[in-house]
């Protein structure tokens, strides 16, 4: 298992926080591939505020399968930054739009928004079942809009 992680999470780096009534931020990562991705590998993606609620997500892949292999999930990165966290923290799951390119969108309405935390939170896809043919390099990279929490559903 490898983590990656994108320039837009690295710590220090402070994600714009949404402190007016109405205001969507967006926050997007995006990571170039320089290997096969492989099971169980972490992609570190962006990072949302404290105090602000998850309203979306969207997951654009390019090709990166010659086979049909690769499955994806996005989710929000553990305390340790070592994996998911729990399935009820993630934003899409068993997503396979990096076999032939793509977006797609957080599963909603099936999946709640994800409530305000007290401290800022990494968000990352997962690689659930890793590249099934040659080598593919591309990019992925995930969207989150959000809203303070006071503002938010």
């Amino acid at each position: 298992m490898t983590v990656y992680t994108a320039a837009n999470a690295e710590d220090g780096r402070i994600p714009v926080s949404a402190s007016q009534a109405g205001i969507v931020c967006a926050n997007k990562g995006v990571f170039e591939t320089t290997a096969s991705l492989e099971t169980d590998d972490l992609i570190i993606l962006c990072k949302v505020p404290a105090e602000h609620t998850i309203l979306n997500a969207y997951l654009d892949c390019d090709d990166l399968d010659s086979g049909s292999a690769l499955v994806l999930t996005a989710g929000q990165v553990n305390a340790g930054k070592t994996a998911l966290e729990a399935v009820a923290y993630d934003l899409m799951t068993d997503e396979t739009v990096a076999q032939a390119g793509g977006r797609k969108e957080m599963d909603l309405p099936s999946q709640p928004l994800l409530g305000p935390s007290s401290s800022e939170r990494f968000f990352g896809v997962q690689v659930d079942a890793g590249q099934g043919g040659a080598e593919k390099l591309g990019t992925i990279s995930l969207t989150i809009l959000y809203t303070a929490q006071e503002f938010g559903v």
